[in-house]
C-alpha cells in the first residue's frame, strides 16, 4: 500500500473529515504527490518537509539528498498548483564542519523559500552515529548565534505571510 492509497483509504472513511500528511522528506514529494494533493478534497494544503539545511556540501555530509535550488523550485512547483499550500519546515544549524559561507547559504534559502512555519536547532551529536565523528566541530557559542540569526529570519518570513492573510 503507498502512501496515496492509504490516504485515500483513510478520506473514503465517512466520519474523517480531513488528512494531514506529516513530515515528508523532500524526495518523496513527487510532482504526482503534489498533483494529487491539489485534488484530493479531504487532504489537508500543508506541506510539513524536513530540508534540514539549503548547501548541497552540509546536506551530502547529513546523508540527505537535494539542495536549496532544488528545494526552491519544489516549492514553487506545490504553490503553482496550489496558491493556499502552508509550507512547515526544520532546520539544523552547527553540524560538524558548517562553514560561514554554508550558514549564509542557508540564511538566503529560507529568505527566499518563505515558509509559514518553521524552526531550527543546534546540532547536537549522537553518539553511535556517524556525524558524531565528523570534525570540525562548529562551537557551541557559534551554531548558537546561528540558530538566533536563523530564528530571527524564519520568524520575519512567517510574519511576512501571516500578514499578507490578514482580511485574504
Amino acid at each position: 500500500l503507498g502512501l496515496i492509497d492509504l490516504i485515500d483509504l483513510v478520506a473514503s472513511e465517512e466520519r474523517v473529515r480531513r488528512v494531514r500528511v506529516m513530515y515528508m522528506q523532500p524526495e518523496h514529494v513527487t510532482d504526482a504527490f503534489l498533483r494529487y494533493m491539489a485534488q484530493q478534497p479531504k487532504l489537508c494544503r500543508y506541506l510539513d518537509v524536513p530540508f534540514q539545511h539549503a548547501h548541497p556540501d552540509v546536506l551530502k555530509k547529513m546523508g540527505r539528498k537535494g539542495e536549496g535550488d532544488e528545494y526552491l523550485e519544489l516549492l514553487e512547483r506545490a504553490r503553482r498548483l496550489m496558491p493556499d499550500v502552508s509550507v512547515r519546515s526544520a532546520f539544523i544549524v552547527g553540524f560538524p564542519g558548517e562553514t560561514a559561507e554554508q550558514f549564509e547559504d542557508l540564511l538566503m534559502f529560507v529568505q527566499k523559500a518563505g515558509f509559514d512555519y518553521a524552526g531550527g536547532f543546534v546540532y547536537s551529536p549522537e553518539e553511535g552515529t556517524e556525524a558524531a565523528t565528523f570534525r570540525p566541530r562548529v562551537s557551541p557559542r557559534l551554531a548558537q548565534e546561528r540558530l538566533n540569526r536563523l530564528n530571527s529570519v524564519l520568524a520575519l518570513r512567517a510574519e511576512i505571510k501571516h500578514q499578507q492573510m490578514v482580511g485574504a
